[in-house]
């Protein structure tokens, strides 16, 4: 299930900031109505990468073993590919494992450059004989300014 929220306080915050921007640059001119054109621009721009990102963000999964056994490490390797044309301001990574409930790795944070992607390398080790669920918990990807958040459908197996 995909989820997409906004940030209130800081959506009302900025729209504030720009009214008031506004109002001096039409009373005042010059820097001032500049940094509120500035100020809607950067909005629009933060809101059109994160749209561009929210379409074009794969992820990928792979395990060095499907049945592990006692005592067996197993290698868990996610890929995490933005093909889109514009970077990704943030993603932030965090990974789950049945042997324990989280794995004991601390949630990772990344910067994506337009058609790049990057390997997470992750060694579990299987204290008993089964079948183990691994992989990501879960993933958030925001926009440049802070104000969305988008989290992806993911499936650990």
């Amino acid at each position: 299930m995909e989820r997409c929220s906004a940030d209130r306080i800081g959506l009302l915050s900025y729209a504030l900031a720009c009214v008031l921007l506004y109002l001096a640059g039409m009373s005042f001119g010059g820097p001032l109505e500049f940094l509120f054109y500035g100020a809607i621009v950067m909005f629009l721009l933060s809101s059109a990468v994160f749209v561009a990102n929210f379409a074009f963000l794969r992820f990928s999964e792979s395990f060095s073993t499907e049945h592990p056994v006692k005592g067996e490490k197993i290698d868990y390797l996610l890929t995490v590919a933005n093909e889109s044309p514009v970077p990704l301001p943030r993603l932030t990574l965090s990974f789950r494992s049945s042997t324990g409930g989280r794995t004991g790795f601390p949630d990772e944070h990344h910067y994506l450059a337009r058609n790049g992607s990057i390997d997470e390398l992750k060694t579990i080790c299987c204290p008993f004989r089964g079948i183990y669920e691994v992989g990501l918990d879960s993933a958030y990807v925001t926009d440049i300014l802070g104000f969305f958040r988008f989290s992806p459908s993911v499936f650990f197996r």
